[in-house]
């Protein structure tokens, strides 16, 4: 129950059906439901059963975003303009060919894998903890990426994405990300142990922007700041650990 109107004078009284819920449960308890909209039990699919699609692989081979490590573990404070609690997160990055596996940790809430260039585009990501426990699969790509890190110069990436296994409700996701790149900064102004130059990116993803540079040492993009209609967050990082 909760309080509903301007001046609080009404109740909101929300139920909810929950547990064994079935076809037959749902007909006699809530007929305005199609049974296409019935819950499914959905087997759990790992990020690796979901095979790469070749034409996307195909377009992963630009030199600019190759990862140069084996293997990168970080970790990093959220902060809140408003004072807000810091979201304290855990990353770790382990290269396959042009690729980048990933696990993103939220403290002990959830943790997210993906498969990524350079952590710029996403091919694939499952949410763990939370979710239906599909996995969301780059069908198709369109990438645009310059030739070197010179300022002015922009990346741009356009994703169509579906989940894995498909139900007959999904539709297609799709998502754009464009960076323009700016000056180079010295690497260790980022974390101290980090070598070589930063890239700055400004970054657009519409109702969503992102302050990152690019590791040139390591292959990999990191999150500075992101902003939002609703949020704004600085990224302060607190450990980076790398294998090359």
């Amino acid at each position: 129950m909760e309080p509903e109107g301007k001046q609080g004078t009404q109740s909101r009284v929300s139920c909810s059906v929950q547990g064994g819920v079935n076809a037959g449960l749902l007909a006699q308890l809530r007929p305005d439901i199609a049974p296409i909209d019935y819950p499914r039990t959905v087997a759990q699919t790992n990020i690796g059963d979901a095979a790469d699609p070749a034409n996307v692989l195909q377009q992963m081979s630009s030199p600019l975003l190759q990862p140069k490590l084996k293997t990168l573990n970080y970790s990093y404070l959220s902060k809140q303009g408003d004072g807000s609690k810091d979201v304290p997160t855990s990353v770790r990055l382990k290269a396959e060919g042009a690729l980048l596996v990933k696990n993103e940790a939220y403290g002990n809430i959830f943790n997210v894998d993906c498969l990524t260039q350079a952590d710029l585009i996403q091919l694939k990501s499952k949410m763990n903890g939370v979710g239906d426990g599909r996995v969301l699969q780059t069908q198709q790509a369109d990438l645009k990426v310059p030739t070197s890190w010179a300022p002015g110069q922009t990346l741009s990436v356009h994703l169509r994405m579906l989940n894995v296994p498909g139900k007959p409700t999904d539709t297609a996701i799709e998502t754009s990300l464009t960076c323009k790149v700016g000056e180079r900064i010295a690497a260790r102004h980022v974390f101290a142990s980090l070598t070589g130059d930063a890239i700055k990116l400004a970054c657009d993803q519409g109702d969503y922007k992102t302050a990152r540079v690019f590791i040139e040492d390591l292959g990999v993009a990191l999150t500075l700041e992101s902003t939002s209609s609703q949020t704004h967050y600085v990224n302060e990082y607190t450990a980076v650990d790398v294998v090359h």
